[in-house]
This record gives C-alpha cells, sequence and structure tokens, in this order.
C-alpha cells in the first residue's frame, strides 16, 4: 500500500512545514503529500496509509478523510479556531473515528475532545520529537537563535524591554533572530521540506534557543540542543490548551519572571495603554549564557512510543 503525509500547503509558518518534515523523515518513503486541508479530497483513488498529524484544521467543513486515506492520528491537535473544535469532535464522527483509535494527541486537551464523544484516545506527544542530530558535538557552533521569543501578541516595545532584562549586554551582539511566520504561500511542498530542514540543520548545530515557538522547543530537544522556553503572555484559554503536557518538557521562563505580561487588571492596563514605558518591568534575569543547562530527559519514553507505533502501522 502506498504512504502519505499531511502538509498545510498554504501555511505562513513554518512549524507547520516542520511538522510535515518530521513525518517524512520519519517514513523515509513517501509517496504523496497531502495538502492538509483537503484531506476529504485527494489527488488520488489508491489506497493509501497516512500518517496524519499536526494542527487541524482552518477548514473544518473538509472533514473527514476520504475513505481511501487510511490514517494512523497521531500528534494531533484540534484548533478552537474556525469552530474545528465543534465540528471535528462532533458526536456524528465518532463512528469514523473508532474505525481508527485509539487517536494520538499531542496534548491532554485534544485527549479530552476526544473522549467526551467516546473516542479512545491518549498523549502521544509530537511528532517533531523524533528528529535527528546528524551533526556531531564538534559541528555545534556558538550561535545563540532568538526564535520568535515572547508572544508576538505582546506589545513590541514591551519585548525589547523583556529581551533587555533577560539577555546582559555582553551577550546581546551575539545573539541572531530567527521567525517562523512568513508571507510566501506559493511554496511547493519541496521548497517548504527543504526551507524546513534547513530550519533544523541550523537549530541542530546551535549553542542555545531561546523560543516561544513549541515546533521550534520541540525539535530542539530531539536534536539535543539546549532551548529555553518563554511561556510569557500566552494568557488564553486557545494559547494554554496548546501546551497542556507539552512544556513540562521544556527549561522555561514564565509570566512570573517579567512584570505585565499576565492577566491581573494592572498588568492588563499597563499593556494596553503603554504605561509599562515609565515603569521597570523586572530584575536582571540571571541565566548561564556560557554553559546553558541540558535539556530535561523526560520525552524520552514519548519519543520511543512515537517511533514504535509509526513504524508498526506503515511496517
Amino acid at each position: 500500500m502506498k504512504t502519505g503525509i499531511v502538509l498545510f500547503k498554504n501555511s505562513t509558518n513554518y512549524g507547520d512545514d516542520i511538522q510535515a518534515l518530521a513525518a517524512y523523515n520519519i517514513l523515509k518513503k513517501v509517496d504523496y503529500i497531502f495538502d492538509r486541508e483537503k484531506l476529504n479530497n485527494p489527488d488520488t483513488n489508491e489506497k493509501v496509509k497516512l500518517l496524519c498529524n499536526g494542527w487541524f484544521m482552518k477548514n473544518p467543513m473538509n472533514w473527514p478523510p476520504a475513505e481511501n486515506l487510511q490514517p494512523l492520528f497521531i500528534s494531533m491537535h484540534i484548533s478552537h479556531n474556525n469552530n474545528a473544535t465543534k465540528y471535528m469532535t462532533d458526536k456524528k464522527w465518532a463512528s469514523y473515528y473508532k474505525a481508527f483509535e485509539p487517536i494520538g494527541c499531542r496534548d491532554h486537551h485534544t485527549v479530552k475532545l476526544f473522549q467526551k464523544i467516546g473516542v479512545k484516545s491518549y498523549y502521544s506527544g509530537c511528532l517533531t520529537l523524533t528528529f535527528e542530530n546528524k551533526f556531531t558535538e564538534n559541528e555545534r557552533n556558538d550561535e545563540i537563535l532568538f526564535v520568535d521569543a515572547f508572544n508576538k501578541n505582546l506589545p513590541s516595545k514591551l519585548r525589547e524591554k523583556y529581551f533587555n532584562q533577560l539577555v546582559p549586554p555582553s551577550i546581546r551582539n551575539k545573539t541572531k533572530f530567527i521567525y517562523h511566520s512568513h508571507d510566501n504561500i506559493n511554496m511547493t511542498d519541496e521548497e517548504r521540506l527543504t526551507n524546513a530542514q534547513n530550519l533544523i540543520d541550523r537549530y541542530s548545530k546551535a549553542h542555545l534557543v531561546v523560543t516561544s515557538r513549541i515546533h521550534c522547543a520541540l525539535p530542539c530537544l530531539a536534536l539535543g540542543t539546549p532551548v529555553l522556553f518563554l511561556d510569557v503572555g500566552f494568557n488564553t484559554y486557545n494559547s494554554r490548551n496548546r501546551f497542556d503536557g507539552t512544556i513540562n518538557y521544556f527549561n522555561r521562563l514564565d509570566n512570573s519572571s517579567f512584570r505585565f505580561s499576565g492577566i491581573k487588571p494592572f498588568a492588563l492596563i499597563a499593556r494596553r495603554t503603554g504605561l509599562f514605558n515609565v515603569l521597570n518591568t523586572g530584575k536582571s534575569i540571571k541565566f548561564d549564557w556560557e554553559n546553558p543547562p541540558s535539556n530535561p530527559k523526560e520525552h524520552l519514553p514519548i519519543r520511543k512510543e512515537i517511533i514504535d507505533t509509526v513504524n508498526q502501522f506503515f511496517n
């Protein structure tokens, strides 16, 4: 039987491409790359085993996948956006999911969504934990990469103050900035996977990565690259449920270290009025930039389970 993966072909977030690359790499051989938003209308009638992971979805009315696709649902997150939660976990789809249960979910929130409609589900973690570092430690460089550090919904001036609070002057000229957002929706599948691999290669060799992107931080765990996760300014329910079961794997800082980033009334007022501009954001944060702490190892059993589950399904 043929094999396939999913890719959001109009994405403006490299994180989507990185999730597809993880699927591509673990399978080694892929016959089809299907558009995540058009799984109900694939460009083949062949029977295909589908590695179905990622964020779902922008167009939930295009669900479920077509009958010729035999999915392994793993590392799934169902979003509140676009009524995806309401539509994709409607009880009318319970019988469809039961044909492929248990459903592997990358967060505990999604696990509960399936359990609520009587479908067996479990916390699988994210497929991006299966990346392998193809470089040696001798090839690691001194780059300190800031990858979309701090929630972009925070005012830009406040993010600048947080950066200065976190990073001492002696380190600032050593930092480099990477952004997962872009505006090129017309890339080919090959271009998307190549760009994603280029990012993974750069993270593989970095001295340290500081990020608020889970699909930068999770690959760094797999690659053995020290990562500091900034769980700062993610205060909405939809933000928090994406993290449920994930951010426990990281060395991290949260709102308690950065004044005005939380949801207390004074913090909200300070952000909305710009009052933070005339106030101190807090004490300088101590961090060993020269010898950053090693990543926790709690993700390793999950990584092994993902690999075993995928191999059993496809082999």
